[in-house]
């Protein structure tokens, strides 16, 4: 999970109550300011060793999801998600847990193993592939002109 120290908004709030939870069942590993923590330079460090990723949005809308649900499918994590509330009209639920601040976590927890993983594997692929597209406009800038990819822009240069 990456926590922040912020504190800004009620969702962060949130966000501390259910990283020190997790921090306290010894289960979850915590990455970023939070309680103390070190800043994390490289966000797929939090990703790349992990099958499961607690995830929490500034905000809950219907509609609104940010990069922290899409780090998850670009790293084909299952995102244990408290966040958009239609979240399934974009991706595949299959490959997505969520949970309210009332749940407990240690009914989350029970969920987070291989089995698991690989029953929702076929969703985790789908949810990739359908984040794929949002990619920033930043990394789309840099493979536009920076790399040898074949070029999507045709017009006068």
């Amino acid at each position: 999970m990456v926590c922040s120290h912020k504190i800004l908004c009620q969702m962060h709030k949130i966000r501390h109550s259910i990283a020190q939870k997790a921090l306290d069942s010894k289960k979850v590993d915590i990455f970023g300011k939070f309680n103390g923590g070190k800043y994390l330079p490289h966000k797929a460090d939090s990703l790349q060793k992990y099958r499961f990723q607690i995830v929490i949005e500034n905000d809950i809308t219907a509609y609104y999801f940010t990069e922290k649900i899409l780090d998850c499918f670009v790293a084909q994590c299952i995102p244990i998600y408290l966040g958009a509330s239609k979240i399934d009209q974009f991706f595949n639920s299959d490959g997505i847990i969520t949970f309210t601040p009332d749940t407990p976590l240690e009914e989350i927890f029970k969920m987070c193993n291989e089995k698991e993983y690989l029953n929702r594997l076929e969703a985790v692929l789908d949810n990739y592939h359908r984040a794929l597209p949002y990619k920033n406009v930043n990394d789309m800038l840099y493979e536009e002109y920076f790399t040898d990819k074949p070029k999507r822009f045709t017009g006068v240069r």
